[in-house]
């Protein structure tokens, strides 16, 4: 007997989205799609009925009209978020959320966006027993769970670097990392939220048994989510592994064009709109000796195969905790979120409010679920 979907995705169409999708029909029996476009969720919802025995059903939604949000979510116990970028339209759907006292996952990348849910939804969602999760995805839920392990290895201060190769970027996440490198950024120093810029400073990471990797600082969730779970800590800080040519090279210029880029940043949108949204689309061709950057040039999980690593370490020091190892960001990405998902349904949270993933789930537990390797 098929059950109540109690699971809804928003922004089920776009790249992210199918791919939830895709991850849930394997997982649960019925669930909700929902988008803005009715023709376009009628098609998903067909492809999938098509590969699996689900019931899957259509709601179309707008963040323009709160009433379609609502209507979304009449039933849901939890909602899936994947409509970007966030700084842009992610608000009402989490205000939705709330008014209906649906617990919240999404993908987002972007500090900004998760600051806002913080500061703007976090206590009310604590009174009424809601979870707010943004970021239960590659970023910054995989940095998060680094960030646990090495916690209760005995660390205090925490540098969380995200390598990854082979693997390109969908439309939303160029426009997300437009947002990220053009808003205010937020890292956490001597206890305390500080304001930085994008780039402010590159880091030494180590890799066991290899030369590190230069990376440079990022806006990252982990600097909100971390002390939330680890209250001893006093620095969590995110970075991307660049190289130190690369990394040099980018710090200098973010601090020249950061302005122009934030002017110009509809002109970028339409860019993207009309570039490959198919992060995989050029990635299987092998890449050439020298494009394999010292960023991490020997991480090989299979031939010419997307890849990542998450390192945390000791920013100060650069010794090394913990890292967590897997494949493709966005098929971990929709892994995480629907896991997350499943098992809220499965054992609601005690306490609601701005929270991770890291911090609702046993962290070896659930990156066993999810396939990731930890590397101690």
């Amino acid at each position: 007997m098929t059950t109540q979907p109690r699971i809804a995705v928003y922004g089920a169409t776009g790249f992210t989205g199918k791919l939830v999708v895709r991850e849930l029909a394997s997982r649960v029996d019925s669930f909700i799609i929902a988008g803005r476009t009715q023709s376009k969720l009628d098609v998903l919802a067909a492809e999938v009925r098509a590969s699996h025995d689900v019931v899957v059903q259509t709601r179309q939604a707008s963040v323009d009209y709160a009433a379609s949000l609502d209507t979304m979510l009449d039933g849901v116990d939890v909602l899936i978020n994947c409509a970007g970028p966030f700084c842009d339209v992610g608000l009402p759907v989490v205000a939705a959320a709330l008014r209906n006292e649906v617990h919240y996952f999404d993908t987002t990348g972007e500090q900004s966006f998760m600051r806002q849910v913080q500061q703007d939804f976090g206590a009310r969602a604590r009174e009424r027993g809601v979870v707010l999760a943004p970021a239960t995805a590659y970023e910054y839920a995989v940095g998060g769970f680094a960030a646990r392990l090495a916690v209760r290895a005995g660390a205090d201060r925490l540098g969380i670097c995200y390598a990854q190769r082979n693997s390109g970027m969908s439309h939303g996440t160029k426009k997300s990392v437009l947002r990220a490198i053009t808003n205010p950024g937020l890292t956490f120093i001597d206890g305390k939220l500080s304001k930085c810029r994008m780039g402010y400073r590159v880091f030494d990471v180590p890799r066991p048994g290899r030369p590190g990797v230069s990376a440079l600082w990022i806006p990252g969730g982990e600097s909100l989510q971390v002390p939330l779970f680890a209250e001893h800590i006093t620095q969590v800080e995110t970075c991307v592994a660049t190289g130190a040519r690369v990394g040099r090279a980018l710090q200098r210029g973010l601090g020249l064009f950061v302005p122009a880029l934030g002017f110009a940043r509809p002109i970028l949108d339409r860019l993207i709109d009309r570039s490959d949204g198919d992060p995989h689309r050029d990635k299987a061709a092998p890449m050439k000796s020298s494009e394999r950057s010292s960023a991490e040039d020997k991480m090989t999980v299979g031939d010419h195969q997307p890849e990542f690593r998450v390192t945390a370490f000791d920013p100060d020091d650069g010794s090394f905790f913990v890292a967590i190892a897997g494949g493709d960001p966005y098929l971990t990405t929709a892994r995480i979120i629907v896991e997350a998902a499943r098992r809220v349904i499965a054992a609601p949270p005690k306490q609601g409010g701005f929270t991770s993933a890291a911090a609702l789930f046993d962290a070896r537990d659930f990156l066993e679920a999810v396939e990731l390797e930890i590397i101690e």
